[in-house]
């Protein structure tokens, strides 16, 4: 795995995180913090303010899918979505850390052809995103890495009980209860 990609990351939701900076602050350092604007005005405010508790921290900053905000707020990389993810080959020599959705053995591979250095795959566990599809199961999502030429997070469900379950992915990634999933 590389060098530049923290084993736990968390993505925020506009719904699920109301105030992502004050979640940042109250992550321990090394942790990939995943800022996911989906269009909200104050959306280049809260990234710079973000990316300021990220350097103070010591945080790996991602913005969701926004190279242009990713490089005005001085972020560390953009992760993408599935559907856009062969766009990071015209940024890759824009950021430092790049990852991206990968929810299928397809996904994983294509995303294994891209300069990108990890992917989150999702759903693992039952969980209450509403875009959470079945749940892939450790096992499959297992098999899918083996066959993965890619870092793969596992995403989805991820919760203090479980978070042991995952520990031969590379990391695990949580939207939904990330500061109780992780004592934080």
């Amino acid at each position: 795995m590389p060098s530049n990609l923290p084993t736990l990351l968390v993505l925020t939701d506009p719904n699920r995180t109301p105030d992502p900076a004050a979640l940042a602050l109250r992550m321990p350092p090394g942790t990939g913090f995943i800022y996911r604007h989906f269009g909200a005005v104050n959306r280049t405010e809260t990234a710079i303010r973000i990316s300021e508790i990220a350097r103070r921290q010591r945080l790996c900053f991602l913005i969701g899918n926004d190279p242009e905000l990713a490089r005005l707020s001085k972020a560390d990389g953009v992760h993408w979505a599935e559907v856009d993810m062969t766009r990071s080959r015209h940024w890759k020599r824009s950021f430092r850390v790049m990852t991206t959705a990968a929810h299928c053995q397809r996904a994983l591979a294509h995303a294994a052809s891209l300069p990108l250095d990890a992917a989150l795959t999702s759903a693992v566990f039952q969980s209450r995103s509403p875009s959470a599809e079945t749940p892939i199961g450790r096992t499959r999502l297992r098999a899918w890495c083996k066959k993965a030429r890619i870092p793969v997070y596992a995403l989805g469900g991820i919760n203090a009980q479980n978070v042991g379950q995952i520990k031969d992915f590379a990391g695990a990634a949580s939207i939904d209860g990330a500061a109780a999933a992780f004592g934080i």
